[in-house]
């Protein structure tokens, strides 16, 4: 099964290299999502677009990955190395994990404060037998709406 396997891999590389050759373009480099990015030339061998080739079908700009992106845009002459990469990729992974972290522990105080507030506003509440109203005269009950009222 490893022999198919490895056979369809080497087929698959000899149509994108014959497709680069056709095209006069030369892979670059890849992403964490795994596009493709591409440098073309053109018949003097002069460097013209970069383009990404995305790994999959249904693609936004932010699948563009932000390192990459300077290259592609031309503010880099040189594309980014794999050890730049590694460092890029390690410096946002611990920042996601430290927002992760603080996004748990605001989650946490936010509950405890709710309960807090929660128990503060039922002890300043004093309990009444009485049904909520409107003035001092006021009895359940009582009110009628299509009563006439007495004018003076």
């Amino acid at each position: 099964m490893s022999f198919v396997k490895g056979l369809l891999k080497k087929i698959k590389n000899f149509r994108m290299a014959h497709e680069d050759a056709k095209l006069n373009r030369k892979i670059v480099g890849y992403d964490r999502l795994n596009n493709r990015y591409y440098q073309y030339f053109d018949e003097e061998g002069n460097e013209t677009k970069r383009v990404c080739e995305y790994s999959s079908k249904f693609f936004t700009e932010e699948d563009i990955d932000p390192y990459w992106n300077a290259w592609l845009k031309k503010m880099q002459r040189d594309p980014p190395t794999e050890e730049q990469l590694k460092e890029f990729y390690e410096a946002e992974d611990k920042f996601k994990q430290s927002a992760y972290e603080y996004e748990k522990k605001d989650a946490e105080m936010m509950s405890k404060y709710r309960k807090e507030q929660a128990s503060k506003a039922k002890e300043e509440r004093p309990e009444t037998s009485q049904t909520k109203g409107q003035g001092v005269e006021f009895e359940p009950g009582k009110w009628n709406p299509n009563a006439k009222t007495k004018k003076f």
